[in-house]
Formats: C-alpha cells, sequence, structure tokens
C-alpha cells in the first residue's frame, strides 16, 4: 500500500482511543496502521465528518474533557488529508444509500472517497463490503 491513498473511515482512529492496545488485536493493528500514516508510508485520505464521529463517540465513552482533546489532536494528525463534503458528494452518497444496505454516514464516506478516486477504505465495518466501487480492508 505504501504511497497509495486510501481513505480510512472512523473507526480505524477510535479502536486506540476506545481499547486498550495490549490487549486488543484490533486496536493495536490501528494504531500500527496510523503510525504508518503518520510517518508517511501510507497516504491516509478522510472526510471532515468523520472529525464529528470520533469526538462524538469519544465523548460518549471517555467525557467530554477527553473528547475535546482527541477533537484537536485529530485535526492535526500527521500526513492525513482532510477532505470536503459538498453537495455533488451528498448526491453520490444519496444514490450509494438509496441502492445498498448501510447507513446514511457511511454513504458519505465511500461517496468522499469515489470523490477523490480512492478505492480503498480501511475500516473495521464490513458494511463496506457490500459497496462493489470500493474494496474494504481491515488494517
Amino acid at each position: 500500500m505504501e504511497n497509495e491513498e486510501v481513505y480510512i473511515d472512523s473507526n480505524i482512529f477510535l479502536y486506540p482511543i476506545l481499547y486498550d492496545v495490549d490487549n486488543n488485536d484490533e486496536a493495536k493493528r490501528a494504531e500500527q496502521f496510523l503510525g504508518k500514516v503518520a510517518r508517511s508510508e501510507i497516504s491516509g485520505i478522510t472526510s471532515v465528518l468523520t472529525w464529528d464521529e470520533v469526538v462524538w463517540i469519544t465523548q460518549k465513552n471517555l467525557g467530554k474533557d477527553d473528547a475535546s482533546k482527541i477533537g484537536k489532536e485529530f485535526l492535526i494528525f500527521p500526513n492525513l488529508s482532510f477532505k470536503k463534503i459538498t453537495l455533488s458528494i451528498i448526491n453520490k452518497a444519496q444514490d450509494i444509500f438509496s441502492k445498498n444496505n448501510i447507513k446514511p454516514r457511511d454513504a458519505i464516506h465511500v461517496a468522499c472517497a469515489l470523490d477523490n478516486n480512492v478505492k480503498i477504505i480501511y475500516s473495521f465495518d464490513n458494511d463496506f463490503e457490500k459497496i462493489k466501487e470500493i474494496e474494504r480492508i481491515e488494517p
């Protein structure tokens, strides 16, 4: 995957925040993967909406103070490109949502990736496997 641009779903950021990386294999793999992004070994993109998911879930689980700190850190994550969501992307998301049994936010993630010519999404969410236009990979 080196130098290939990949889309990163919110759960990849959340697992190392919410789970003990020493006792949770997925959290450990996510942390190692994010390390590769931070070191520019992998070119990662995500939607600006991922901030909302990361902060919301962190707040629900750890409280507002931790969520505020995590949100600030997330916005300056090294070598991560944040992509805006436009009406065009929402229209693509609407089509994806209508044709597939996935959540609206997941449809936005897929539409954002495809709009940026990215065909790979890193996620622990196997709902993305319902979408033929994108390949889901777990770290």
